[in-house]
């Protein structure tokens, strides 16, 4: 995996803590000795040294500015791509409280690997900004929500942070951190299968049979459209069929095909997931028998019906 790859991976798990305020997800990116500073004017300068340190500077700061607005909206003016011995990339963070004029703050981020973890992130962020921001907090302070307070309002940005970050752990087939951004009464609903999971309990228990039977399973996503209250995303899954599924034995073999999915959402989670994707399809591919599953999945069609 080139730096870049390895940047995207650790942004997208930012995202992921972002969304969920579970940090824990953070850690394993940065070497034990790791450090971050940022170079500017308070109260976005500052240094941490230390993986904890860092982690801790990284919830800090989005404690401390970034959830006192009711939007965020982060942008990349320009790379990443490798410069300097490190993922270079040019960003723009609008922050947004209803009532009051956005703030912007712009800089230059850079990380240092050592091997596949983070050695050391470097910010650049202009003192006129750092001061802009110091301003900003202390005019408004009574009109932005208190530190550490309500979270975000969902917004786009935010569905889409959700579904990328449920999307990486079910690649990894990580179900606590795929759940972390799941309400407790999450609803997984298989098309294909006619398999309903209602309830985190559940849908921790079906997608432990999916990935004993498909344990690669990974999704490159391809697209995201949102609409008020819900949001659609598609791509492809590779998997392969090495685990028993039910009591069908594995085949080895590996399948691709497309996959749509249908998200709803409540307060700052996901609330439900409709996952679409062609069960003869999948059964081509990997040999699993399509009479058996279809059968199978009409019976789970009427033990529905009969239990509504």
């Amino acid at each position: 995996m080139d730096p870049v790859e390895r940047f995207a991976q650790y942004a997208l798990a930012f995202e992921h803590a972002f969304a969920s305020d579970d940090w824990s997800v953070l850690p394993s990116h940065f070497t034990a000795d790791a450090t971050y500073e940022t170079y500017g004017a308070p109260p976005l300068a500052g240094r941490a040294a230390g993986r904890a340190a860092v982690v801790e500077r990284l919830r800090g700061l989005v404690d401390g500015i970034d959830r006192r607005f009711d939007r965020r909206a982060p942008a990349i003016v320009d790379g990443p791509r490798e410069r300097d011995g490190g993922v270079w990339m040019r960003f723009a963070l609008t922050l947004e409280r209803d009532g009051l004029s956005p703030l912007t703050i712009h800089g230059d981020h850079t990380v240092l690997f050592d091997g596949p973890h983070i050695a050391r992130i470097e910010e650049y962020v202009p003192a006129r900004d750092g001061a802009a921001v110091e301003a900003y907090l202390a005019q408004h302070a009574a009109r932005l929500h208190p530190p550490r307070g309500t979270a975000l309002p969902l917004s786009v940005a935010r569905m889409e942070a959700l579904v990328s970050a449920y999307a990486a752990a079910k690649s990894r087939a990580d179900i606590d951190a795929a759940l972390a951004v799941c309400s407790d009464d999450f609803q997984l609903e298989t098309v294909a299968l006619h398999t309903r999971a209602q309830g985190a309990d559940a849908a921790r228990a079906q997608l432990g049979v999916f990935f004993t039977a498909f344990p690669d399973y990974a999704v490159r996503l391809e697209g995201l459209a949102a609409g008020d209250t819900g949001m659609a995303a598609w791509g492809r899954a590779r998997l392969s069929f090495k685990g028993p599924l039910l009591e069908i034995p594995p085949t080895g073999r590996t399948a691709e095909l497309p996959i749509f999915c249908v998200f709803g959402f409540r307060g700052d989670r996901i609330a439900s997931e409709r996952f679409v994707f062609d069960l003869a399809d999948l059964c081509a591919q990997t040999g699993l028998p399509l009479e058996l599953l279809s059968a199978m999945a009409r019976g789970n069609g009427s033990q529905r019906a009969a239990a509504s």
